[in-house]
């Protein structure tokens, strides 16, 4: 029973060892005793039978007892799939001698009534099985035939009666429930082989029929072994033979789109989507990869509204709250996103992935006392998680976005951690560290685009033309239709041309027009001069000290803007814009003390 034991925790399935183990001693050894034999161990036998049947109830109990409160095997009415089993016991057993239209996913669907020529034809069959088990199973001669019956129809108990499954058939199903068929058939084939032993052995046409046979069977399977190979050697082209095998299985149609999407094929994903809707209108993981390819394709609206369908149709399970939470959080809406994974970690208080997108979370918004909550809840679990210590350093330390950043690049420095603390210091508006984040990636990678990109970026709002320019160029040196290059070079050329008539212009009102032109590039500095130089044309002009102010609110010098603010209105005191500006700068300075 050792055996037995530790197949149990492997599958719940070799549960069956012992209904087998009992039909194996019943065949073999309790039908050939005597009568008085039989008398004196059934008793015992019985008490025997008790026990183990106690222990297999045990077990499963023990199994079912740790899975999650969550996990549901199937939604259809047990009694529509029963009366369905009949004819997937009868297919199996037409694939042993016929392995036809294998499918990784069938698209079969229960029956509605027995009013159906299936369940009549599986009745058939399974009472014909039986009717063979009857007429062989006290002849000791055929008890391998038997035997191999009861085996087949006991391995396929567990996921073909009783319990309705989401799958109503699944080809995998059949390969332990084939141990006795194959039993059953190999004997009794044997049998006739061995009757005709002598006349085979004088004949050399009974012979030469007997290798053909074998070569064509082993040749048959060797050609089947090899296509089934070729499917199964990726994902894609698994899923593919799916959607041909059974093309009206949702989760088979949805599966192959996701290996598109992750090829970056949204076009081609979402139409095996919108196909799988067609036949799982209310499947929860298919809404959860709609919202995330409409994400992708930048359709905000149709995404929103396919995680929300994921959410209502998945209501038992936690993932599309940690997916739509994923999604959140990707828009930076955290206080939405940390409300979904909390959900989703009380739904599965053991889900280590929620449990890291928290610590994500408040370390981003600096929340270090829920930061601490999370990460005590993970050790607990998990002592020894690596992810739960880092953050542990993190709360202590109180490291900010751009610290942890940092912090990744000094301790794994080469191209992807600089280029991450590039951006991270782009956003932090810390342009001059953004360009030499970048000017760090160039020393691991030298032709790295990306990095050209956000140095010109960081030059481009810093001012300095030169050097925008010049990575700009090498930018596009390197990939000349890269967009995101070009657009970056012409705002530096712009901008450079938009500086330079600061100093060409000498006229008041031409410099206050070019002020708004700097503006609205993001130039607040050189917006700032240009107004300047006009007030040496026009020294009371309000809309110059407005201008400036405006500038200073967006460059966040509140203490500056209101100096500007004041002027305007005090040169324009019904100047309502000027007004307005003047309010928001004084109401900012006070928050910020």
């Amino acid at each position: 029973l050792i055996p037995f034991v530790f197949g149990i925790l492997t599958k719940l399935t070799s549960a069956m060892f012992i209904p087998m183990l009992m039909v194996y001693y019943f065949v073999f050894e309790y039908i050939p005793m005597s009568t008085g034999e039989k008398q004196a161990r059934r008793n015992r036998l019985i008490i025997q039978a008790i026990l183990l049947f106690v222990l297999m109830l045990v077990s499963v109990a023990f199994i079912m007892n740790m899975q999650s409160d969550t996990f549901l095997p199937g939604t259809h009415s047990r009694w529509q799939y029963l009366i369905t089993m009949p004819f997937v016991l009868l297919h199996y057993f037409i694939s042993f001698f016929i392995p036809y239209n294998l499918s990784a996913d069938t698209d079969w669907s229960i029956l509605e009534s027995v009013w159906n020529i299936r369940f009549f034809t599986g009745m058939l069959f399974v009472i014909a099985m039986l009717f063979a088990f009857y007429k062989t199973y006290n002849k000791k001669h055929l008890a391998p035939i038997s035997f191999g019956i009861l085996w087949f129809f006991i391995a396929l108990a567990p996921t073909s009666s009783f319990i309705p499954l989401s799958e109503v058939l699944n080809d995998h199903r059949m390969f332990y429930p084939f141990v006795g068929l194959t039993l059953a058939v190999v004997y009794l084939i044997s049998i006739f082989i061995i009757k005709k032993e002598y006349a085979i052995r004088e004949n050399n046409t009974y012979q030469a029929v007997l290798a053909i046979l074998v070569v064509t069977i082993l040749g048959a399977h060797f050609v089947g072994v090899r296509q089934r190979t070729e499917v199964w050697d990726n994902g894609e082209s698994l899923w593919y033979d799916v959607t041909i095998k059974s093309p009206e299985n949702g989760r088979g149609l949805m599966n192959y789109g996701l290996r598109l999407m992750s090829q970056g094929d949204y076009k081609g994903s979402m139409e095996y989507y919108q196909q799988a809707l067609e036949f799982s209108p209310r499947y929860s993981y298919l809404f959860t990869n709609m919202g995330i390819c409409y994400n992708a394709m930048g359709n905000q609206e149709q995404a929103e509204e396919s995680f929300k369908k994921a959410l209502q149709y998945g209501y038992y399970s936690h993932k599309p709250h940690y997916y739509y939470g994923e999604y959140l959080l990707k828009h930076q809406r955290y206080q939405e996103s940390i409300t979904e994974f909390n959900i989703s970690l009380e739904m599965a208080p053991q889900y280590l992935y929620s449990m890291y997108k928290l610590m994500e979370l408040y370390a981003a918004i600096e929340d270090w006392e829920n930061l601490k909550v999370i990460i005590a809840k993970a050790q607990n679990l998990f002592p020894n998680d690596i992810t739960a210590s880092y953050y542990a350093d993190v709360a202590v330390g109180k490291m900010t976005k751009l610290d942890l950043a940092r912090k990744r690049s000094i301790n794994t420095p080469d191209a992807s951690t600089f280029l991450n603390l590039s951006l991270q210091y782009y956003f932090a508006k810390k342009f001059d560290s953004s360009a030499w984040a970048g000017n760090r990636v160039l020393d691991y990678d030298p032709n790295n685009i990306s990095a050209y990109n956000n140095i010109c970026a960081a030059n481009n709002v810093m001012g300095n033309w030169e050097k925008a320019i010049a990575a700009g160029t090498k930018s596009l040196e390197l990939n000349s239709e890269n967009q995101l290059a070009k657009n970056n070079l012409n705002i530096s050329y712009k901008r450079q041309a938009l500086q330079n008539q600061i100093s060409e212009t000498n006229d008041a009102t031409e410099l206050i027009d070019l002020s708004l032109k700097l503006y609205t590039e993001e130039m607040y500095l050189d917006c700032v001069k240009a107004c300047e130089k006009s007030l040496k044309y026009q020294p009371k002009n309000s809309i110059a000290y407005n201008n400036i102010c405006s500038a200073y609110n967006a460059m966040e010098n509140w203490s500056e803007a209101v100096k500007a603010g004041e002027k305007a209105v005090e040169y324009a005191p019904e100047y309502q814009l000027a007004k307005n500006n003047l309010a928001y700068s004084i109401r900012m300075l006070a928050a910020s003390k």
